[in-house]
Protein backbone atom coordinates (compact mmCIF):
# COMPACT_ATOMS: atom_id res chain seq x y z
CA UNK A 1 0.00 0.00 0.00
CA UNK A 2 2.91 2.36 0.53
CA UNK A 3 3.56 2.64 -3.23
CA UNK A 4 -0.07 3.14 -4.34
CA UNK A 5 -0.49 6.61 -2.86
CA UNK A 6 2.60 8.16 -4.49
CA UNK A 7 1.69 6.66 -7.89
CA UNK A 8 -1.88 7.98 -7.58
CA UNK A 9 -0.57 11.39 -6.53
CA UNK A 10 1.82 11.52 -9.51
CA UNK A 11 -0.97 10.52 -11.90
CA UNK A 12 -3.28 13.19 -10.47
CA UNK A 13 -0.55 15.82 -10.76
CA UNK A 14 0.16 14.83 -14.38
CA UNK A 15 -3.55 15.07 -15.21
CA UNK A 16 -3.75 18.50 -13.56
CA UNK A 17 -0.72 19.78 -15.53
CA UNK A 18 -2.19 18.56 -18.84
CA UNK A 19 -5.59 20.06 -17.98
CA UNK A 20 -4.11 23.44 -17.05
CA UNK A 21 -1.85 23.55 -20.13
CA UNK A 22 -4.90 23.00 -22.35
CA UNK A 23 -6.70 25.85 -20.58
CA UNK A 24 -3.79 28.24 -21.18
CA UNK A 25 -3.59 27.52 -24.93
CA UNK A 26 -6.05 29.84 -26.68
CA UNK A 27 -8.35 28.06 -29.14
CA UNK A 28 -8.02 28.87 -32.83
CA UNK A 29 -10.65 31.57 -33.47
CA UNK A 30 -13.50 30.54 -35.74
CA UNK A 31 -13.30 32.47 -38.99
CA UNK A 32 -16.26 33.27 -41.22
CA UNK A 33 -16.48 35.08 -44.58
CA UNK A 34 -17.23 38.78 -44.79
CA UNK A 35 -17.61 40.96 -47.87
CA UNK A 36 -15.50 44.03 -48.55
CA UNK A 37 -18.66 46.18 -48.46
CA UNK A 38 -19.50 44.97 -44.93
CA UNK A 39 -16.16 45.86 -43.32
CA UNK A 40 -16.25 48.25 -40.38
CA UNK A 41 -13.90 51.27 -40.48
CA UNK A 42 -11.44 49.36 -38.26
CA UNK A 43 -11.60 46.35 -40.57
CA UNK A 44 -11.11 48.60 -43.61
CA UNK A 45 -7.86 49.79 -42.02
CA UNK A 46 -6.86 46.17 -41.38
CA UNK A 47 -7.64 45.28 -44.99
CA UNK A 48 -5.55 48.18 -46.29
CA UNK A 49 -2.66 47.20 -44.02
CA UNK A 50 -2.86 43.60 -45.26
CA UNK A 51 -2.89 44.63 -48.92
CA UNK A 52 0.05 46.98 -48.37
CA UNK A 53 1.99 44.16 -46.72
CA UNK A 54 1.19 41.80 -49.59
CA UNK A 55 2.36 44.34 -52.17
CA UNK A 56 5.61 44.91 -50.25
CA UNK A 57 6.26 41.17 -49.95
CA UNK A 58 5.57 40.57 -53.63
CA UNK A 59 7.83 43.46 -54.72
CA UNK A 60 10.66 42.50 -52.33
CA UNK A 61 10.61 38.85 -53.33
CA UNK A 62 10.34 39.67 -57.04
CA UNK A 63 13.32 42.06 -56.81
CA UNK A 64 15.49 39.42 -55.11
CA UNK A 65 14.43 36.70 -57.54
CA UNK A 66 15.08 38.94 -60.55
CA UNK A 67 18.56 39.82 -59.26
CA UNK A 68 19.28 36.14 -58.59
CA UNK A 69 18.09 35.14 -62.08
CA UNK A 70 20.34 37.76 -63.65
CA UNK A 71 23.30 36.64 -61.55
CA UNK A 72 23.00 32.89 -62.00
CA UNK A 73 19.80 31.81 -63.71
CA UNK A 74 16.92 29.76 -62.28
CA UNK A 75 19.09 27.55 -60.00
CA UNK A 76 20.28 30.71 -58.25
CA UNK A 77 16.70 31.95 -57.89
CA UNK A 78 15.66 28.64 -56.30
CA UNK A 79 18.28 29.14 -53.60
CA UNK A 80 16.99 32.68 -52.95
CA UNK A 81 13.42 31.42 -52.66
CA UNK A 82 14.60 28.78 -50.21
CA UNK A 83 16.36 31.25 -47.90
CA UNK A 84 14.98 34.75 -48.47
CA UNK A 85 11.20 34.29 -48.80
CA UNK A 86 10.64 33.51 -45.12
CA UNK A 87 13.00 36.31 -44.02
CA UNK A 88 11.07 38.80 -46.16
CA UNK A 89 7.72 37.51 -44.85
CA UNK A 90 8.89 37.76 -41.22
CA UNK A 91 10.20 41.33 -41.69
CA UNK A 92 6.99 42.53 -43.32
CA UNK A 93 4.86 40.72 -40.73
CA UNK A 94 6.69 42.54 -37.92
CA UNK A 95 6.50 45.92 -39.66
CA UNK A 96 2.72 45.70 -40.21
CA UNK A 97 1.70 43.77 -37.06
CA UNK A 98 0.28 40.82 -38.98
CA UNK A 99 1.33 37.42 -40.27
CA UNK A 100 1.86 37.01 -44.00
CA UNK A 101 2.91 33.85 -45.80
CA UNK A 102 2.49 31.93 -49.03
CA UNK A 103 0.94 28.51 -49.35
CA UNK A 104 -0.27 26.14 -52.05
CA UNK A 105 -2.17 22.92 -52.63
CA UNK A 106 1.03 21.68 -54.31
CA UNK A 107 3.83 22.55 -51.91
CA UNK A 108 7.46 22.93 -52.81
CA UNK A 109 8.59 23.90 -49.33
CA UNK A 110 6.56 21.93 -46.79
CA UNK A 111 7.07 24.61 -44.14
CA UNK A 112 4.62 26.66 -46.27
CA UNK A 113 1.65 24.53 -45.24
CA UNK A 114 -1.46 26.68 -44.73
CA UNK A 115 -2.26 28.09 -41.30
CA UNK A 116 -5.06 26.34 -39.40
CA UNK A 117 -7.51 29.21 -39.89
CA UNK A 118 -7.19 28.93 -43.70
CA UNK A 119 -7.45 25.18 -44.21
CA UNK A 120 -11.24 24.96 -44.64
CA UNK A 121 -11.40 27.96 -46.99
CA UNK A 122 -8.60 26.52 -49.14
CA UNK A 123 -10.25 23.12 -49.62
CA UNK A 124 -12.06 24.41 -52.72
CA UNK A 125 -8.88 25.90 -54.27
CA UNK A 126 -10.40 29.40 -54.45
CA UNK A 127 -9.47 31.52 -57.46
CA UNK A 128 -10.88 34.77 -56.04
CA UNK A 129 -9.82 36.68 -52.90
CA UNK A 130 -11.48 35.70 -49.64
CA UNK A 131 -11.88 37.93 -46.58
CA UNK A 132 -12.55 36.26 -43.24
CA UNK A 133 -13.22 37.65 -39.78
CA UNK A 134 -13.51 36.24 -36.27
CA UNK A 135 -15.62 37.16 -33.25
CA UNK A 136 -13.05 39.80 -32.27
CA UNK A 137 -13.38 41.54 -35.65
CA UNK A 138 -9.84 40.64 -36.75
CA UNK A 139 -9.45 40.04 -40.47
CA UNK A 140 -7.68 37.32 -42.38
CA UNK A 141 -7.19 37.34 -46.14
CA UNK A 142 -6.59 34.65 -48.73
CA UNK A 143 -5.40 36.09 -52.04
CA UNK A 144 -4.68 33.90 -55.08
CA UNK A 145 -1.27 33.85 -56.77
CA UNK A 146 -1.33 33.23 -60.54
CA UNK A 147 1.71 31.87 -62.33
CA UNK A 148 3.64 34.49 -64.31
CA UNK A 149 5.56 33.50 -67.48
CA UNK A 150 9.00 33.83 -65.83
CA UNK A 151 7.91 31.38 -63.11
CA UNK A 152 7.62 28.55 -65.66
CA UNK A 153 11.41 28.08 -65.52
CA UNK A 154 11.00 26.65 -62.01
CA UNK A 155 7.31 25.67 -61.86
CA UNK A 156 6.46 24.66 -65.44
CA UNK A 157 6.68 21.30 -67.13
CA UNK A 158 9.88 19.37 -66.32
CA UNK A 159 10.07 18.26 -69.96
CA UNK A 160 9.48 21.61 -71.70
CA UNK A 161 10.17 24.48 -69.27
CA UNK A 162 12.61 23.34 -66.59
CA UNK A 163 16.24 22.86 -67.60
CA UNK A 164 18.25 19.87 -66.29
CA UNK A 165 20.42 22.06 -64.04
CA UNK A 166 17.32 23.74 -62.60
CA UNK A 167 15.72 20.34 -62.00
CA UNK A 168 18.90 19.18 -60.26
CA UNK A 169 18.76 22.23 -57.95
CA UNK A 170 15.09 21.54 -57.20
CA UNK A 171 15.82 17.89 -56.43
CA UNK A 172 18.60 18.90 -54.05
CA UNK A 173 16.70 21.59 -52.11
CA UNK A 174 13.20 20.10 -52.34
CA UNK A 175 13.29 16.31 -52.62
CA UNK A 176 9.50 16.14 -52.09
CA UNK A 177 8.64 18.98 -54.49
CA UNK A 178 5.07 18.97 -55.82
CA UNK A 179 5.16 22.43 -57.44
CA UNK A 180 5.82 21.71 -61.12
CA UNK A 181 3.62 21.08 -64.13
CA UNK A 182 2.00 24.51 -64.15
CA UNK A 183 1.09 26.64 -67.17
CA UNK A 184 1.11 30.42 -67.42
CA UNK A 185 -1.85 31.90 -65.56
CA UNK A 186 -2.54 28.79 -63.48
CA UNK A 187 -3.42 29.15 -59.83
CA UNK A 188 -0.07 28.61 -58.10
CA UNK A 189 -1.18 29.20 -54.51
CA UNK A 190 -2.23 31.96 -52.14
CA UNK A 191 -1.01 34.70 -49.88
CA UNK A 192 -2.44 34.17 -46.39
CA UNK A 193 -2.55 37.23 -44.17
CA UNK A 194 -3.92 37.40 -40.65
CA UNK A 195 -4.17 40.63 -38.66
CA UNK A 196 -3.05 40.64 -35.02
Amino acid sequence: MKHILPIAAVAALAFLIIFLSNLSAPPTPVMHPISLADLSPTQQEQHQRAMTAQKEMFQSLLARLTAAMQAGGPPNAIAVCSTDAKIIADQISNEHNLTIARTSSKLRNHSNAPPKWATIALESNPTEPIILTNELGHLALINPIKLAPACLQCHGSPTTHISPDTQAALNKLYPHDQATGYNEGDLRGWFTISIH
